[in-house]
Order: C-alpha cells, then sequence, then structure tokens
C-alpha cells in the first residue's frame, strides 16, 4: 500500500492490490484467533475510512481528495 500511495495511479494500483488482502486473511485464519483478524480488518477499514489520497492532474498540480467524514467536518466548520 505504501507503494501505491508513491505514485499518481493510487486507484488502479490499490486494486491490483486487493486482492491480496483477501489472500492474507484467508492465510490468517489458519494461524490466529477470529477475533484477533476481525479486529484487524476492522481497524484497517476505519483507516482506510478516514485517510485522505492525493491526485496530481496534469497543469493544476495536487490536490487532495478528503474521506466524507473529514469532508462532513470541513463543511460543518465554515
Amino acid at each position: 500500500m505504501a507503494l501505491a500511495a508513491a505514485i499518481t495511479d493510487i486507484t488502479r494500483t490499490m486494486s491490483y492490490g486487493l486482492p491480496a488482502v483477501f489472500v492474507a486473511l484467508s492465510l490468517l485464519v489458519r494461524a490466529e484467533p477470529v477475533r484477533r483478524i476481525e479486529n484487524v480488518a476492522l481497524w484497517s477499514a476505519v483507516i482506510s475510512f478516514v485517510t485522505p489520497t492525493y491526485y496530481v492532474q496534469g497543469s493544476t498540480g495536487f490536490g487532495w481528495i478528503y474521506p466524507l467524514p473529514i469532508n462532513l467536518l470541513r463543511w460543518l466548520s465554515t
């Protein structure tokens, strides 16, 4: 995921890596209790839900794509 965030096309790169998440979770089921795997999946979802991503668009430059919780806070503060 860190490598995907280091390039400009995050969406495509992360979509290629998404199956690895499910493979990793299926491998963890064999070695870890289900409750721990649920916690890992929950925290991963929370982190990805609140972490902003960025985009680079031609000559317009660099911009942020904020997730909904952060956008709600931004809209309420203005």
